[in-house]
């Protein structure tokens, strides 16, 4: 049986499982803002004010000098990337041959890319939540460190006394700390690392603009990172990466503030209800604090039974076989709308009822 790599697309998973694959269905398994794109971006999509014709900017400057006020942190400390998966691969391509850590379970794409180009990889594997003790023999072999905070899959994040430890000893033993901030938009109070970036060099923090703001087929992301660092990866980037809409679409995006809050508030009502109905009905859940989380039926190893109960009644799961330390034992769902997620609860009631 072999499982797609990555959420969406979910005629993968389907042919897959070989499931047939209903007209309409509920796709769970994506991680996007449930109330979908600002409307100020949708205008500019559909209103035709973006020059096709024009190149775009290769230096990214407008982006990068309004994302220096949004961030407070100099332009010249500021990639921007098609995606922050290019940003992964760039960092993959400045790593060649070296050895990487990867704190576990996390997202796929650390692993693919430091295979890509061939880097040595250890990977951390806490048994409960992550202690210093579980990083500092890595830190003192590794070249770089991937975190993934908020994690994904689980939705946790890390203490940040924890976290400022790993990365000052990783400066003091020579490796790079790279952590991945995509879903940092949907904390409660947005909380970031990024005030670490002052005292450490070693610190490489990655953005994604396609959660928040619903545009994953526009493809944008960013780092924030010390000038010279900056200097040593950009020379990995491919030139025109970064097209016209995705600058245009990202200007637009940081100035939407009040969209930002309000998806906060509805992302955190709508997961308490999901939580609230897993207490009441013998699911098991991560402990989230964004726009996701990992659940499971207590009653079951593998959920492989479940996975194909919920594609059968239209609702597409992400699963977890490709996640080092989970293979398979639970689940990642997104907060959907509310009427998604009420549709959720209902074939979940009736799995039950079985």
């Amino acid at each position: 049986m072999k499982l797609p790599s990555h959420g969406s697309n979910p005629q993968f998973l389907y042919n897959s499982l070989k499931v047939p694959m209903p007209e309409k269905l509920i796709d769970f398994s994506v991680n996007l803002n449930p109330l979908g794109p600002p409307k100020p971006l949708t205008d500019i999509l559909s209103g035709g004010t973006i020059g096709f014709s024009d190149y775009p900017d290769p230096q990214h400057t407008e982006l990068r000098s309004r994302l220096s006020k949004a961030e407070g942190i100099d332009p010249s400390g500021i990639l921007v990337g098609n995606g922050a998966a290019e940003i992964i691969h760039m960092i993959g391509c400045l790593l060649r041959g070296k050895h990487v850590a990867i704190l576990h379970p996390a997202f796929s794409e650390y692993e693919q890319a430091c295979l890509t180009f061939s880097c040595s990889l250890i990977h951390i594997m806490p048994s409960s939540l992550p202690v210093f003790e579980d990083f500092s023999r890595a830190l003192e072999k590794a070249d770089a460190l991937f975190i993934c905070n908020p994690n994904n899959p689980t939705g946790t994040v890390m203490d940040s006394g924890l976290l400022e430890r790993i990365i000052a000893y990783g400066e003091a033993n020579g490796c790079l700390v790279i952590v991945d901030e995509a879903f940092h938009d949907f904390l409660a109070a947005g909380e970031s690392c990024k005030e670490l970036l002052g005292k450490h060099s070693n610190l490489i923090i990655l953005r994604s603009m396609t959660k928040m703001f619903s545009m994953a087929g526009i493809r944008l992301g960013y780092a924030l990172m010390a000038e010279g660092l900056r200097s040593r990866l950009v020379k990995y980037q491919p030139p025109w990466s970064v097209n016209s809409i995705a600058l245009e679409a990202g200007r637009v995006c940081l100035d939407q503030r009040e969209f930002v809050l309000k998806t906060r508030k509805y992302v955190i009502k709508e997961r308490e209800k999901m939580f609230s109905f897993f207490r009441d009905n013998d699911f098991s859940f991560t402990d989230s604090s964004t726009n996701f989380y990992l659940f499971k039926d207590n009653r079951l190893g593998n959920q492989l039974d479940l996975i194909t109960f919920l594609l059968t009644n239209r609702i597409v799961p992400r699963h977890t076989y490709n996640f080092r330390g989970l293979e398979g034992k639970w689940m990642r769902m997104a907060v959907k709308d509310e009427e998604a997620n009420k549709v959720l609860m209902e074939v979940l009631r009736q799995w039950r009822q079985k």
